[in-house]
Formats: structure tokens, C-alpha cells, sequence
């Protein structure tokens, strides 16, 4: 092998380690370079073979990497509107909504700058396979990918334990992980981490076999048992199927078939072999302690798993496109066929099975094709398979990795693709056998297929179509340009909400002619592409509510909360804050007792007891809980001064048995409300009690707190404060509010210095707070420290530069000090002549 070849090689081995050390290779710039890098690998290799006067060594099964390839190219190719329609009838009309541009040709793919990235990713695939399948059939460097795979596995585990080692909460400081497993990095994603370690591990195994030294076959199993620990560190569900699948394949080969490689290789050490690797691997599994993964396991229900709800939605995506939507482009489709909820914000790019995924970007005949390239792979190993121990290796890595991706996105990354390629390369090109020189335009065209991949791939995301319109539009200079990067952003990739959403949104509400809202018009095509979004349906409901259309604002207001529970608080302020009524207020929250009962709640809270109660009524009408009616209820009786009613709602709260530390503070307050200042002493000796049962409850912290204070029990202040920290603590992360109690405690005591102390550590954790800043300064003021108060308006001057309480506060305390420095420099007595002169000269 000459010079060229060489550096061909290693250079594409190298890609194959760097891929999944580089945070998988997902981000644009590491996605671009992998793909450059691998091409650059594969010109060399051409020209290296070339020069050498060898054959590029590629056999048939090179069809089902190259049919990964051609299906996004296809995809890609612009046809006319009408054929187009012909083939994708569901599609046209999402293409030609928009009344920013008019379109004549448009390709098959719903996002073709996305599809044609995903070209570019398995052109880099189909390169590793033709490098690891040419070096695998012949004599020198056959083993090389295999041992790039292990080596970056073991990389991968030392990185992931590293950053844990070592407290980074962060993969190299840059990246944020999902906060999951033991491992940080090097993937994002631990799902993506999990499959990659698991093709690592029988990378290791297969390494173990290449040579028979014990240097070799124990320092292998080593980094097998490392990629295993990390593996399953990862608390992924799939990653414990795909090593048990993994492992029961290769016992179950070595069991069935002998090793052929010496009369020494008995069955009975073949079968020794495989169970000790098994048993490793479940000692490893039973030392780390899987205690996080068993938990997942009882506490995540298979059965409520979101994956089963996405492919139940992700089936209208194909059904209305059964030729396909593009490889790349269900990101931007399916919010348009979503109706599943969940309780946190999540935009799905991946339908969560790459199986599922390759039949909705591809459609069924791109599906089929795929399924005849599997199986004449199928066919290769069954008929010219070695059956021996590095070939049991391989095949349960390749195996893993495919029954993991039945629930995940994994190979969607260069990260965990290249390293795939590799192995399934490596296992081919070990069953191939000497072919006649006729066949030898295999290779060639899996250059030119791989070659014009890589160029169409890397050359798109180097466009300005592949910019990042989100981050672009977020450091707009005005709005002016970021209308303009929204109308752009709205043109190649026709089929996202997001970009119509904040392109209406900058539209103006009324039109200059009294005709429609251009706003509405625009929040219509953005609701026709996510009918289940809650921002588009409140982005809806603020602007028909400010063209004063107030009931169909509320149906807005009533669909976004019902698509999430999460947002009901925050639609409640901001209800109230634009002046909503009660009866408005209730009307959102009509579909649901509960939320009723939050509604009454937030009533009580605005100090309308009476509203409150009839939305109460209302919640008891449609069967809301006994419990919180009960509590809520006799919270009201006391705010409306009905005094035997929240004594027989209590009485009634208690003989149902209920425990809940609200009721120690309605108690409290009863006892305040039926005896007033004489029920101090009963009243902090239940919340006491109480506190001492619930510790970690805030609102009785708090409730024993302000009755200290209101009462001036100070004996008994410090210990409600250190409670409410407590509390706090556990609840929020912080105890901002109990600092700022406390110095007010300590300012009212004249303790000036404690005072201090805790308004400093309460702005530590909210410095951007103005009117805690101005409250510390006058605290200062009062006490004589006019220093101290100085700096502290200096602060809230930074915060609210203009508010002229706080230049007038500032203008008051520096006259103050000008004030006793010209009264300290009048007072001053004046020294001789000569005493004044040699005062000078002293130094």
C-alpha cells in the first residue's frame, strides 16, 4: 500500500473516531467538516488505488449504503408544480399558501435544504463502508476501522466519566447535556451516547479476537467492559435490550457454529468464552449499581411512553404522504398532524424509531428499496459468512445497535452512522471473495455516488439556505430586518409554524384601509400549520382580544390552555393584567373542575372572596375534588368574615381525615379571626406545630413568619426565618425572600449590621431588583451609614437609570456628605505658620 492509500485510510479512521467525540458530529460546522474530511479520505483512496494499480474492492452489498444516498438525491430533484401535485397531492397546498411567493417547481422533499444535509450525512456513511469493506477483504489494515470504533468507544466512556469526575456540568464547557444518567458527554443526547457505546463494546470484543496474546484478548475486554459500564450509566432503556440482544447473538453463533481457526478451538471453549463475556458484562451491570435504570423502569410506564403516542400521529404524516415527505423534513411537517400532549414544551425533529423514521421520509417505495438492500445483505452473510468469533463480534454489534434504533434517532447522527457503517463495512467485506475484473465498476460507482453526495451535502449547508434563521432573527438589528429574515426563513422552508407565527407577529394588527388584520391572516396560515401548538393559539387569542372580539379570544385562551396545563398560571395573570372579568377568567377554565378550582384560588388571592365562591360553585357542579373544595372553601369563608361557616367547613375537613398543612393555616387564621390580637399566642403555637410536621412547606413557613413579625414575637424570629430559608431552599434553589424578612427583622431591632449582611446576600441572588436596591439604601439612610446607602443607590441608579426617585434619593445623600465635609473642614483648627510648614514637609 503506497503513501496515498495510507493517509487515505488512516484519514478516514480518524474520521470514524472523531465523529462521535465530536459531540456526535450533529452541529453544523462539526457536520461539515466530517463530510470534507471523508471526501478528501475517499480522493485519496481513488488515487492512492490508482497509483498502486489495485482495484477499489467493493461488493454488491454496497447497494443498501448507496440506496441511503440516492433516496434524499432523488428527493432533491425540482419538479413542476403539477407533476408534482400528481405525486404528492397533500403537499402542494402546504407549498403554495404563503402570499410571499409564488412557486412553479418545488422537489418532493417538504424541506429540501434539510434532505439534502441528510444527503450529505449518508454519502459520509456510504464512504466509511466502502473504506472498511475494501480494507476487510484484503490482507493489511483489515482490522483498522474495527479498532478506530473501540478505540473511540473507550474515549467516549473516559470523556462521559470525566466531566462527571471532575464536576463539568457541561460536555467541554460549551454544550448542555440532557441532565440524565451518570455519564456527561460526548453526545447531547444519552440515548445517542447508549447506542454508540454499545457498537463500541462489540468493537472491543472483536478486537479481543484478532490476536491470541492475553495482552491483547484481556486488555480488549477491558475497554469492553468500560464501554458496558457506560453504556448502561446512561440510564437508556433501549441501551439495556440492545446489549442483551447483542450478547445473546453471539453466544447464540458461538454455541451453534465452531471456530475454524485451530484444532484447539473446542466447542466447550467457545461456549466458556461467550458466557464469560456475558457475565461480565452482567456483573458489570450489577456493580455499578443499575439502581437509576430500574427506577426509570418502574417509574416511566411503557405503556405512557410519548414515543407511542408520536408514531400514532406520525401514521397521518404517511398517510397523507405515502411517497414520502422528504428525508429530514418531519421536523417542519409534523406539527401540522400533531394532536399529542405533553406536560412540558418539546418540538419533535425525530419520530423516535429510525426504522418508522426511513418509512415516512422515503415513503413506501423508497421503504421497499431499502428492505431489498437488507436483504442481499442478509443473503452475503448467510452464504459466504466466516462464522467465526470476530464475525459473532460484529454481527452482535450491528445487531444492538439495529434493535436500540427501533426506539431511537441514533443513526441520524454522524456520531453514531460512521461508526455503524464502519462495522457493517468491516462484517461485509469479510465475506468477500475474489470477483472477476468484469465487476469491478462497483467501485466506481460507489465513488461517483458517494463523491456527488458529499459535494450536494456540504455544498448546501455551506448556502446561505442552511442558516440558522432562528439565532439570525434573534440578534436582528431592528425589526425591519428581521422581517426580512422572516419572510426569507418563510421561503425555503415553507412548512414551519414557527417562522409564520413570528412573521405574523410583526405584522400589523389593524389594516391601513379597515380591511382584515394582516396579524390574523398571518396567525391563520401559522394555525394551519400547528393546530396544536399553544403559542400560535395565544398568539390568536392577544390579538382578538385587543381587537376587541373578547369571546373568541377566550375559545383562543381556552385551546391554548387545554394543549398545556402548564401555561394556566401565567393565563391567569396576564388575564387579569389586561382586565379581564371573573366571569371571563372562569369561562377559560370551564372545561376542566380543577382548573376551576385554580381560578377560584387566584380570585381569593386578588382579595375577591366573592367571585371566588361562585366559581367555587361552579367546580363543585362539575365534580371537582373534595379535598380541595373543602380547603378552599373554608379559605374563603374566612376571607369574607364568616366565622361559624369556616369553623363547620374545618370541622368538616378534619372528620373526613384529610392531612394537608393548608389546614394548620386556615386554623391559624380562624383562631386570629373568632378571638383577633388574644389568638396570637394559639395561633403561632398550631403553626409551630405545624412547622415542625411539614418543614419543608413553604406557605406555613411563611404564615409563622408574618405572624412573628405582625406580632413582634421576636424570641421566636430567628427560628422562623432559618425555616422559611429551608423551605425556600428545597422549593426554589434560593431564600431570597427569607433574607429580605429577616434584614427588615434585624432593621426594625437596630441591629444595622445583621440588617446589612442579609440585604446583601438576598441581592446576591437578585441584583437586578431596583426596589430592593432603594429599600436597602433607605435602611442604610436610617441607620446614619450614608456611605452604604450611597452605594446602594449607585446600584438601583444601574437597574432604573431613569427613575427620579432614585436620582432625587442619590441628590439627598451626596448633598448630605457635602454637607459634613464642608461642616468637618470648617471645624478643623488652623495651625501656626511654622507647624503648618513642617506638616507639609512630613511625608
Amino acid at each position: 500500500m503506497g503513501l496515498t492509500s495510507r493517509v487515505a485510510v488512516y484519514g478516514s479512521a480518524a474520521v470514524v473516531a472523531v465523529a462521535p467525540l465530536a459531540v456526535g458530529g450533529v452541529h453544523r460546522a462539526s457536520s461539515i467538516a466530517l463530510m470534507l474530511a471523508s471526501g478528501l479520505a475517499l480522493a485519496l483512496l481513488v488515487v492512492g488505488t490508482m497509483v498502486d494499480r489495485r482495484p477499489l474492492r467493493v461488493g454488491l452489498v454496497f447497494v443498501l449504503p448507496a440506496i441511503f444516498v440516492l433516496i434524499p438525491a432523488l428527493q432533491s430533484l425540482p419538479l413542476p408544480l403539477g407533476v408534482r401535485g400528481a405525486l404528492d397531492p397533500a403537499g402542494n397546498p402546504l407549498l403554495t399558501d404563503s402570499d410571499l411567493v409564488s412557486r412553479s417547481v418545488w422537489p418532493m422533499s417538504l424541506d429540501p435544504t434539510a434532505t439534502r444535509a441528510a444527503l450529505g450525512r449518508a454519502a459520509a456513511g456510504l464512504i466509511v463502508f466502502v473504506f472498511a469493506y475494501h480494507l476487510a477483504s484484503g490482507q493489511t489494515r483489515r482490522h483498522i476501522m474495527t479498532r478506530a470504533v473501540a478505540i473511540a468507544g473507550v474515549a467516549a466512556a473516559l470523556v462521559g466519566f470525566g466531566h462527571r469526575l471532575f464536576g463539568f456540568s457541561t460536555i467541554y464547557g460549551v454544550f448542555v447535556p440532557v441532565a440524565r444518567g451518570l455519564l456527561i458527554g460526548p453526545f447531547v443526547n444519552p440515548n445517542h451516547a447508549a447506542e454508540f457505546l454499545e457498537l463500541a463494546m462489540f468493537a472491543c470484543l472483536a478486537c479481543a479476537f484478532h490476536k491470541s496474546s492475553a495482552l491483547n484478548r484481556y486488555a480488549w475486554l477491558a475497554g469492553m467492559l468500560l464501554c458496558a459500564v457506560a453504556a448502561i450509566a446512561t440510564f437508556s432503556r433501549a441501551a439495556l435490550l440492545g446489549t442483551f440482544v447483542g450478547g445473546s447473538v453471539f453466544t447464540g453463533m458461538r454455541i451453534l457454529r465452531r471456530d475454524d481457526s485451530g484444532p484447539s478451538a473446542t466447542k466447550r471453549a467457545q461456549i466458556g468464552w461467550s458466557l464469560l463475556v456475558l457475565g461480565l458484562v452482567v456483573i458489570v451491570i450489577l456493580a455499578i449499581g443499575a439502581g437509576g435504570l430500574l427506577e426509570r423502569l418502574q417509574n416511566d410506564s411503557i405503556a405512557a411512553d410519548v414515543r407511542f403516542r408520536l408514531w400514532r400521529d406520525a401514521w397521518a404524516v404517511l398517510k397523507d404522504h405515502p411517497l414520502g415527505i422528504g428525508r429530514g423534513a418531519f421536523d417542519r411537517v409534523f406539527p401540522i398532524y400533531r394532536t399529542l400532549l405533553v406536560k412540558f414544551p418539546i418540538r419533535f425533529s425525530f419520530v423516535e424509531s429510525h426504522p418508522y423514521q426511513m418509512l415516512i421520509d422515503a415513503g413506501w417505495p423508497g421503504f421497499a428499496a431499502l428492505l431489498c438492500g437488507l436483504a442481499l445483505v442478509v443473503r452475503v452473510l448467510v452464504r459466504s459468512g466466516r462464522r467465526d468469533a470476530i464475525e459473532c463480534a460484529l454481527l452482535a454489534g450491528v445487531v444492538a445497535v439495529a434493535v436500540h434504533s427501533l426506539t431511537d434517532f441514533g443513526l441520524e447522527t454522524l456520531g453514531v452512522l460512521l461508526p455503524y457503517c464502519a462495522l457493517l463495512g468491516t462484517l461485509l467485506g469479510r465475506c468477500h471473495s475474489e470477483e472477476r475484473a468484469a465487476r469491478r465498476w462497483r467501485g466506481g460507482v460507489a465513488v461517483v455516488v458517494a463523491a456527488a453526495g458529499i459535494v450536494i451535502g456540504a455544498g448546501s449547508l455551506c448556502l446561505a439556505s442552511s442558516d440558522n434563521f432562528d439565532m439570525l432573527v434573534k440578534h436582528a438589528r431592528n425589526g425591519r430586518e428581521a422581517q426580512e429574515l422572516l419572510r426569507r426563513a418563510q421561503e425555503i422552508h415553507p412548512t414551519d409554524y414557527f417562522y409564520a407565527l413570528s412573521y405574523a407577529n410583526s405584522l400589523p394588527l389593524r389594516a391601513a384601509q379597515g380591511g382584515p388584520s394582516p396579524r390574523l391572516h398571518g396567525l391563520n396560515r401559522a394555525l394551519l400549520r400547528c393546530p396544536s401548538c399553544e403559542e400560535v393559539h395565544l398568539a390568536v387569542a392577544r390579538s382578538l382580544w385587543q381587537l376587541r372580539r373578547r369571546q373568541q379570544s377566550l375559545g383562543e385562551w381556552t385551546k391554548a390552555v387545554q394543549l398545556d396545563s402548564g401555561i394556566f398560571a401565567r393565563t391567569l395573570i396576564e388575564l387579569h393584567r389586561i382586565g379581564a372579568t371573573p366571569e371571563e377568567m372562569a369561562a377559560v377554565a370551564s372545561f376542566d373542575a380543577n382548573s376551576m378550582l385554580l381560578v377560584a384560588n387566584f380570585l381569593a388571592d386578588l382579595n375577591l372572596p366573592r367571585d371566588a365562591v361562585k366559581v367555587l360553585d361552579q367546580a363543585d357542579a362539575m365534580y371537582a375534588p373534595g379535598p380541595e373544595t373543602l380547603i378552599t372553601r373554608a379559605r374563603l369563608s374566612l376571607q369574607t368574615g364568616q366565622i361559624e361557616a369556616a369553623k363547620t367547613t374545618l370541622a368538616e375537613i378534619r372528620s373526613a381525615g384529610i392531612q394537608d398543612a393548608r389546614i394548620a393555616v386556615l386554623d391559624a387564621r380562624l383562631q386570629l379571626a373568632a378571638k383577633g390580637d388574644a389568638g396570637a399566642e394559639e395561633a403561632l403555637s398550631t403553626l409551630d406545630a405545624a412547622a415542625a410536621r411539614y418543614p419543608l412547606d413553604v406557605e406555613v413557613q411563611r404564615e409563622r413568619l408574618e405572624l412573628v413579625t405582625r406580632f413582634q414575637k421576636w424570641q421566636v424570629a430567628d427560628r422562623a426565618v432559618e425555616g422559611l430559608k429551608v423551605a425556600l431552599y428545597h422549593a426554589q434553589g434560593q431564600a431570597t425572600e427569607a433574607h429580605l424578612a429577616s434584614a427588615r427583622i434585624h432593621a426594625r431591632l437596630r441591629h444595622w449590621t445583621q440588617s446589612f449582611n442579609e440585604y446583601r446576600i438576598a441581592l446576591v441572588s437578585d441584583p437586578g431588583n431596583g426596589a430592593e436596591w432603594m429599600e436597602f439604601g433607605r435602611t442604610a439612610e436610617e441607620a446614619g451609614r450614608l456611605p452604604v446607602a450611597r452605594e446602594a443607590y449607585a446600584e438601583a441608579a444601574r437597574v432604573m437609570p431613569n427613575d427620579p426617585s432614585v436620582v432625587a434619593a442619590i441628590r439627598r445623600i451626596d448633598d448630605t456628605l457635602n454637607a459634613v465635609r464642608l461642616n468637618a473642614a470648617t471645624a478643623a483648627p488652623v495651625a501656626p505658620e511654622g507647624e503648618t510648614s513642617r506638616a507639609a514637609e512630613s511625608p
